[in-house]
């Protein structure tokens, strides 16, 4: 048998890197650095483009690659460092990761990859064709959206920031980011507004999607990129600003709002740039640092949580992993039971769309619903919604029972769904099937019961323990009815518990 040139690399690299003073080095397990480097911001690009810059911590001399990258490095690469601020080439070489070919760190429109300030990989403006000036154009058209509605709204984020420190939308940023102050501050009535702010965009043409109920965000498909639409308020003496931003005071920080231009378009900003800068990124926004990462404190993460909730969970994740072709579904357990319960399934977190032909195949009329847009069944024209924002999950299982034939054995089924939620995501999903069950529908579900290769980033690793699948159920007013447990090797080759479940009332248990 032979050998790759990339595995014979691997197994010859030394265990230990000894780097010159001044100097730097990329190997499979990162980056290692001399102490007089200590504190520097450098960019590391592989393949030709950056994909990663970070500050280069004093007490340490080596950092390992961000899980999110580490994950698509194989076989053999180019790659180099550089002194983001002088751009001095410190290393230049060749680096070798188990496996054979080299990383694709390419997204499906053919943009470089990289690792952004929430340590997630995305594509940013530094590669492929300039469309700035559209980002730009898109900003603005959504703030005149806002302010028809009746809200002072402004650009934020990265994008205030290119304004004032570049007088451009930074190159390494991936979208434009807007807010609007409400006059509200409690919960319940930012909720409210944010609702009605969401209707009012579907209905002015934007394609919306939720991401709490204070943050929702745009998609423009044909230029492949998004506007954030954050919510801003006062309450209590502190300015709030989900998803990162608590300060006390700014009170006169915001409105009235001033003009910038960005790329030919006049934007509106804060009235007082700086102070909004120094409450999201802290005293030294002034300094370029590519290797920005939030760090939301705690408090200010739970509370956020807490009033607004979060519906996007694990959409990034699930987006990388079908851009690479790889499945949703690992097992195949829940098929047979759907088989034999239904004439008419409706599947709910289709993916790939693996569980729907197997349902076609058997003659069963099978439909799909996903909240990736990258899943291949949404492609193929299955319905995208995001299940666990209530209220378009709700519309949906309406229409989908609706207009199902009155004498059909429909079931809704969800394969390897219930586990990758956080538990306020099962929450709303428990309660939709409590509304199908009601209306006369069966629902079955399959999901690991054992933990694998855990990674807090790849929801395949998460499992739902049986107990807290009961207790959960309880509360929503169902119970569980078991109908396969088995054994199966994921993809990680852990041996892990799957477990068939259906749902029923507790009033009709049987």
């Amino acid at each position: 048998m032979g050998i790759s040139t990339a595995v014979l690399a691997h197994s010859l690299e030394p265990k230990e890197i000894n780097v010159q003073r001044g100097s730097a080095k990329l190997t499979r397990r990162g980056i290692h650095y001399s102490s007089a480097l200590a504190g520097r911001i450098v960019d590391v690009s592989v393949g030709g483009h950056r994909v990663w810059s970070c500050t280069l911590e004093a007490g340490r001399r080596s950092l390992p690659w961000p899980p999110a990258l580490k994950e698509r490095l194989h076989g053999v690469a180019k790659a180099h460092i550089r002194d983001s601020v002088t751009h001095d080439t410190l290393w230049f070489g060749t680096v070798s990761w188990p496996g054979d070919g080299s990383p694709n760190l390419m997204d499906e429109r053919g943009r470089g990859l990289r690792v952004d300030k929430w340590e997630r990989l995305s594509p940013s403006f530094d590669s492929g064709a300039d469309v700035r000036p559209d980002v730009a154009a898109s900003a603005a058209a959504v703030l005149d959206s806002l302010t028809d509605y009746g809200l002072p709204a402004f650009i934020v984020g990265g994008t205030l920031l290119g304004a004032i420190r570049e007088g451009s939308i930074l190159p390494h940023d991936d979208d434009a980011d807007l807010a609007y102050l409400s006059r509200y501050s409690h919960p319940a009535d930012l909720i409210n507004e944010n609702h009605d702010l969401h209707r009012h965009l579907i209905k002015h043409g934007f394609e919306v999607v939720r991401h709490s109920w204070s943050h929702l965000q745009i998609i423009d498909e044909k230029g492949g990129f998004y506007v954030d639409i954050f919510t801003a308020f006062y309450r209590d003496g502190w300015f709030h600003e989900p998803i990162h931003v608590r300060a006390r005071g700014l009170g006169d920080a915001i409105l009235p709002l001033r003009t910038v231009s960005l790329h030919g378009v006049d934007l509106a900003a804060p009235n007082d740039p700086a102070a909004w800068l120094t409450a999201c990124y802290g005293p030294s926004w002034r300094r370029p640092d590519p290797s920005f990462v939030f760090m939301t404190p705690p408090e200010t993460q739970r509370r956020f949580d807490a009033w607004f909730g979060s519906f996007h969970m694990g959409i990034n994740n699930w987006t990388r992993r079908y851009a690479e072709g790889r499945s949703g579904h690992e097992t195949d357990a829940i098929r047979p039971h759907v088989i034999r319960a239904a004439d008419m399934v409706v599947d709910l977190g289709s993916g790939g769309g693996e569980d729907l032909a197997a349902y076609r195949a058997a003659g069963l009329d099978a439909r799909g619903v996903d909240a990736v847009a990258a899943a291949p069944s949404v492609i193929a024209g299955e319905v995208r919604v995001n299940l666990v924002d209530r209220l378009p999950a709700f519309e949906f299982f309406r229409r989908a029972l609706r207009t199902a034939p009155s004498n059909s054995r429909l079931v809704f089924s969800a394969n390897h769904l219930l586990a990758c939620q956080d538990p306020r995501g099962r929450v709303t999903l428990l309660h939709l099937f409590a509304f199908a069950l009601r209306q006369g529908a069966r629902v079955l579900t399959a999901d690991y019961e054992q933990l694998g290769r855990y990674r807090p980033d790849a929801p395949r690793t998460w499992h739902l323990e049986w107990t807290t699948r009961v207790k959960e159920a309880e509360r929503a007013g169902l119970i569980c009815k078991l109908l396969e447990r088995t054994d199966f090797v994921d993809e990680d080759g852990v041996r892990r518990m799957v477990s068939v479940v259906e749902y029923k009332q507790k009033e009709n248990a049987g």
